[in-house]
């Protein structure tokens, strides 16, 4: 008797473990789908216009479909083009706060043309994922 309590006590210990384990925040994992759905919100804030030249500036922020059920790795890259060649494509990692229904990635300036100069550069902001 006292051999089928222990091994129901460590029956109940691995299941309490493994559930625990279920709920936990994942590892970073291609193949992991977070139970939330998520997208990026893009919007226009402001733009500089004269004669010669126009400027767009835009804000990103990740919506959520649900509040963060734990912290939550955002990864996103910024892709800038000029026409001088000073092209860049660089990741970002940021954190999603548990509890949280949104994360704001930032205001940038994502459009700039300068007839004058014949030069224009443009910033776009690609979503990689959240986990």
């Amino acid at each position: 008797m006292k051999m089928q309590i222990k091994k129901m006590l460590a029956l109940l210990v691995t299941a309490a473990c493994f559930q625990l384990s279920v709920h936990a925040a994942p590892k970073h994992d291609n193949r992991y789908t977070p139970p939330f759905t998520y997208w990026l919100q893009t919007t226009w804030e402001n733009t500089y216009m004269d004669d010669y030249t126009y400027i767009e500036y835009k804000s990103f922020r990740v919506l959520y479909s649900t509040s963060l059920p734990y912290n939550v790795t955002i990864s996103y890259n910024l892709v800038y083009q000029d026409t001088n060649g000073g092209d860049s494509n660089d990741e970002y990692i940021t954190t999603g706060l548990q509890g949280t229904s949104s994360t704001y990635l930032g205001y940038y300036q994502t459009y700039y043309q300068d007839l004058n100069q014949n030069y224009l550069a443009t910033l776009d902001l690609i979503l990689n994922y959240v986990q």
